[in-house]
């Protein structure tokens, strides 16, 4: 993968809020964000991060440092509340990245997914 960030998309999307890796509200109010990504072939001393942006500002965002007895894969999460109003046109975009080249994202929805939900 390495040395760039690279956008998330989802899974599933029932209310079609999603679209262009960018989640979009249609309702004012408090979101809950929950981003939760397994890396595979990860080599020793390798970062990686997970960062929530809310338009174009870092919102929130989470780091690891592989250490030296890695193991092939591992796990990583962040989650945060963020306050969206559709009429300021804000949105949420979720970015991940490495400087692994031979790190990947495993794919499967249940261990690397976005989930997002307003909860006010």
């Amino acid at each position: 993968m390495g040395l760039f960030w690279t956008a998330l998309t989802e899974n599933y999307d029932n209310l079609g809020s999603f679209a262009n890796y960018r989640f979009t509200p249609t309702q004012e109010g408090y979101y809950q964000v929950n981003v939760t990504i397994r890396w595979d072939n990860v080599s020793t001393n390798g970062n990686y991060g997970i960062r929530i942006y809310k338009k174009t500002t870092i919102y929130s965002e989470g780091w690891l440092k592989a250490a030296n007895d890695a193991d092939d894969f591992f796990s990583m999460n962040i989650s945060d509340v963020l306050p969206l109003d559709p009429a300021q046109s804000d949105y949420i975009e979720v970015y991940v990245y490495t400087n692994d080249a031979d790190a990947e994202i495993y794919g499967a929805s249940a261990n690397s997914f976005i989930s997002i939900h307003k909860i006010s």
